[in-house]
């Protein structure tokens, strides 16, 4: 069994990673383009990407060392997704959303 969630994690935090990068790389050719809009938002996405990947490097450094992983709340928000933990922030660092928006989950 943990041999299938090492691999699962894994695949997760590589695939998060990578995501955060491409959309990187794509908000600069939007720029580059002259598409301001679309590179804000792919920067938005790469944004929320990457705090994915962090919440995945934690339960992988958790499992690997045979414990389960300590997670604070865990907030999401509404309008764009943006996941953290702890306590919310007063705005969403994306899409500026109000903290009283923010979802508990």
């Amino acid at each position: 069994m943990r041999k299938m969630t090492d691999r699962n994690l894994n695949e997760a935090y590589a695939g998060e990673s990578m995501a955060y990068m491409k959309y990187n790389i794509w908000a600069d050719k939007a720029e580059q383009e002259g598409k301001p809009q679309v590179a804000r938002l792919f920067r938005a996405i790469s944004t929320a990407e990457k705090v994915h990947a962090q919440m995945y490097a934690k339960a992988k450094g958790a499992v690997e060392s045979g414990k389960d992983a300590k997670f604070g709340e865990i907030w999401v928000c509404p309008v764009c997704g943006y996941t953290g933990e702890g306590e919310a922030p007063d705005l969403c660092p994306i899409c500026n959303a109000k903290k009283s928006t923010f979802k508990k989950f």
